[in-house]
């Protein structure tokens, strides 16, 4: 058997299993729908929209795709990584049949939690489904010197920084974020949001293309809307490249995850990475990470209850807070790596069998 992994996608900009393959005895390869899986002993998929580039799938390449599964199925074993249940932005008939199509095909469902693991253990029993543990972060990032890191980022020494490293997906996580922070009543405090839900606004009148030139209004309105004047956030709206998150991890006090409805989260991990105290909510398998490590969680639909844990959040950095270098071992990716080289022996070890739809 040859130890070689099919990625059938695009390498994403995520970079969270980067170490896993630097440190596992496996070759994993990245590829596309067409890619022949001759010579591969697993396909592996993380997120179903991944295999369409993000785009939301025709029926035409849905039959496809399932013209594909039903191929692999029969000649080497496919994984599905449970990264989200259902896709954040919104789940169309086209995307929940491909979600449908890829837990129907599938043989092994690898989670980053017990609460999934339980939950689809009841959904699809018949599966082989492990737990492994989403790793820290290595390279591209840096760990660089929190003052050094304030100074490039003009961060005063005396200001008490929090930072959203991911994407601020909805209006109502926007929401959360900004009530929860100005209820925090902590002096000199600055939010830190690189990928800020941006706030559009309807303006239309007539005119308006004529006076651009001078004044654009519906700008001068998502300005004001979007609160960009407020010189407590700091927001922008697109990718963060590697070297500016470095310096924002390295610069914050606390981590914040404004999450209402997720399973996973890969920033308790840049966090844990950062040796920064991490504030999530208690929901999915966020919250078990979050509950070992003895961080600050809250009710997403309870503003108080937000800002109540980032206050915590604050009071253990003073301490200050730092992670047990025994439980964080778990999480390093080489022993992370070492959990996947397992599970995929031990998955190929057994027979081929035809997939027996659920």
């Amino acid at each position: 058997m040859e130890k070689r992994v099919l990625i059938p996608a695009l390498k994403p900009e995520n970079v969270f299993f980067d170490g896993i393959e630097k440190a596992s005895t496996w070759q994993f390869h990245y590829g596309n729908l067409n890619t022949s899986v001759k010579g591969y002993a697993v396909v592996l998929i993380h997120w179903p929209e991944h295999l369409f580039n993000w785009q939301e799938p025709t029926k035409e390449q849905l039959n496809l795709l399932e013209q594909r599964l039903k191929i692999w199925q029969n000649n080497t074993r496919i994984v599905y990584m449970m990264h989200n249940e259902k896709r954040h932005y919104g789940m169309t008939t086209n995307f929940e049949t491909l979600y449908k199509l890829v837990y129907n095909y599938c043989h092994a469902i690898v989670h980053l939690g017990a609460f999934s693991c339980e939950k689809y253990k009841l959904k699809y029993p018949q599966k082989t489904q492990v737990v492994i543990p989403h790793p820290l972060y290595q390279a591209p990032f840096k760990n660089y010197d929190k003052t050094y890191a304030r100074q490039k980022l003009g961060i005063k020494p005396n200001q008490h920084v929090v930072v959203i490293p991911g994407a601020v997906r909805s209006l109502k996580e926007r929401d959360l974020v900004i009530k929860a922070f100005n209820k925090l009543k902590i002096k000199n405090k600055l939010l830190l949001a690189p990928h800020m839900y941006y706030k559009k606004v309807s303006c239309e009148f007539p005119g308006r293309y004529r006076i651009r030139k001078y004044i654009d209004i519906k700008r001068l309105l998502e300005y004001i809307h979007n609160k960009e004047y407020n010189k407590k956030y700091r927001f922008s709206y697109g990718f963060v490249p590697p070297e500016q998150l470095s310096l924002l991890m390295a610069a914050t006090d606390v981590v914040f995850i404004p999450r209402i409805n997720s399973l996973n989260s890969g920033i308790v991990f840049l966090g844990m990475t950062f040796n920064k105290v991490v504030v999530g909510p208690e929901i999915g398998n966020i919250s078990e990470v979050l509950h070992q490590f003895n961080l600050p969680m809250y009710n997403p639909h309870n503003i108080s209850s937000v800002t109540k844990a980032l206050n915590k959040a604050f009071q253990m950095y003073k301490n200050p807070y730092t992670y047990p270098e025994e439980t964080l071992q778990n999480y390093h990716p080489k022993n992370v790596a070492a959990k996947w080289d397992a599970f995929l022996q031990a998955l190929c070890n057994n027979p081929l069998h035809p997939i027996t739809k659920d």
